[in-house]
């Protein structure tokens, strides 16, 4: 399960890192000036963006894990993984 995290964590990153870009670029191209409200605003859509973006990984997450343990039992293979310390 910790790989399965670390590899939807990656997707998750560089989608977001991707959105604020792109989100970013629009503001600065489409502003002629820029004021402390508008950077006020545009730093709670970055926030939402985020916020959108964790709530969809969970939605998928559980999907991509059961779709595995699917394949995993047709091939009879174990994912369970011992912890270790």
């Amino acid at each position: 399960m910790i790989r399965e995290e670390f590899l939807g964590f990656v997707k998750l990153v560089a989608m977001d890192a991707k959105s604020i870009a792109s989100t970013i670029d629009n503001f600065i191209r489409n502003s002629k000036s820029i004021d402390l409200l508008q950077w006020a605003n545009h730093a709670k859509r970055i926030i939402g963006t985020f916020k959108k973006n964790r709530e969809n990984f969970d939605e998928h997450s559980g999907n991509f894990i059961a779709e595995a343990e699917e394949v995993a039992d047709a091939l009879e293979i174990d994912l369970s993984m011992p912890r270790i310390a």
